[in-house]
């Protein structure tokens, strides 16, 4: 099981599964324009309500000082646990800081998700 590239699904967002090769499913947003495209079978996905294991969070945003330490604060307020997390720069003015975090239920996963959003420079988020 894997998240789509193009168009990152995201909690609340309605999904869909493509089989792929080797009973892999590759899980989009109902409405992404490359699930018309496919003409693979199709299986009906929906997210996990809790959670065992940690999620990974990908955050590209303008590059700031700052940046990182402005999501890890919101992401500790709320009492979730950091795995682990790194930063890099992308080119000369974004930033890509990636979240190993452990949320308990897919709610957690969605309100920290539109926090970090809210954040100053915030561009993109995804899952992997």
């Amino acid at each position: 099981l894997s998240f789509a590239k193009c168009c990152h699904p995201l909690p609340g967002d309605e999904l869909v599964g493509i089989i792929r090769s080797y009973k892999r499913i590759l899980i989009h947003i109902k409405k992404c324009d490359k699930i018309k495209e496919s003409k693979k079978n199709y299986v009906r996905a929906q997210w996990k309500t809790n959670y065992e294991r940690p999620i990974k969070i990908i955050v590209e945003g303008k590059e700031r000082s700052g940046i990182l330490a402005d999501i890890i604060n919101v992401i500790s307020r709320k009492g979730f646990q950091i795995k682990e997390a790194n930063a890099k720069l992308i080119g000369n003015d974004k930033a890509e800081c990636s979240f190993l975090i452990s949320f308990k239920t897919v709610e957690n996963l969605k309100d920290t998700i539109n926090r970090i959003k809210r954040i100053r420079g915030i561009l993109k988020i995804y899952l992997e």
